[in-house]
């Protein structure tokens, strides 16, 4: 099931921070091994139409044929064979000029946005006996012990686990920071590069044809 409350359980075999393709995969894929899982997700319900922390993200958008095979295999057929663009190839276009273009093959492959595919694989997740909990933030503060806290105000509470996967991405903050240091951002790194989601004016003349994904390429880095 599905829940935006809190857990009745304050033991668990196994805890999922991150409701993301990577944690919902693993918890589903626990939860069809007959083991108890509670996955943890900070995304979750704001009111009518509206969602917490988001879920548009930069990257991730595509799936390719492994990875959707993958998801069948791990019972989430119903969850992605609905959604997104099927993909046939993609243009990789240099912004030096005379070079032409390469075309790779893409076939099997989908694009479909992360604010859809999300919360079907959780659904997914939950239909094959995995607890999911929406709109908390989780961290473990002890090994073993994770606290959990409704993103939209509320009392904390605890849950132990013999087993915490850490799946909330590069940004995480489900593991706590190492004693005495400081944890880095990647953007601290030097040679970093960053990822900016946004929406441009694009001619209609230069649209894509149906299932070709296109990407700019440039010394610096790409847009697609």
């Amino acid at each position: 099931m599905i829940d935006h409350t809190s857990s009745d359980t304050a033991m668990w075999p196994a805890v999922v921070i991150g409701g993301g393709p990577a944690g919902a995969a693993a918890a589903a894929a626990i939860a069809r091994a007959g083991g108890d899982v509670l996955l943890l997700e900070r995304d979750g319900p704001a009111g009518p139409g509206r969602r917490t922390g988001g879920g548009g993200k930069v990257c991730g958008g595509c799936l390719n044929a492994a990875a959707l095979d993958e998801l069948v295999r791990l019972g989430m057929e119903a969850a992605v064979r609905t959604l997104g663009v099927p993909l046939s190839r993609v243009r990789v276009r240099s912004r030096e000029r005379g070079r032409g273009d390469a075309v790779l093959p893409l076939a099997g492959s989908v694009a479909v946005g992360r604010d859809e595919l999300d919360p079907r694989l959780r659904e997914a997740a939950a239909a094959a006996g995995a607890r999911v909990l929406e709109g908390v933030s989780a961290t473990v503060i002890e090994r073993g012990l994770v606290e959990v806290r409704p993103i939209g105000g509320g009392a904390a509470w605890h849950c132990r686990a013999d087993v915490i996967l850490a799946c909330d991405g590069l940004g995480g903050r489900g593991l706590p920071r190492r004693e005495g240091r400081r944890p880095r951002r990647r953007a601290d790194l030097p040679g970093s590069r960053i990822g900016i989601g946004t929406i441009i004016d694009w001619p209609a003349d230069a649209d894509p044809p149906p299932g070709e994904l296109l990407m700019l390429a440039g010394d610096r880095g790409y847009l697609g």
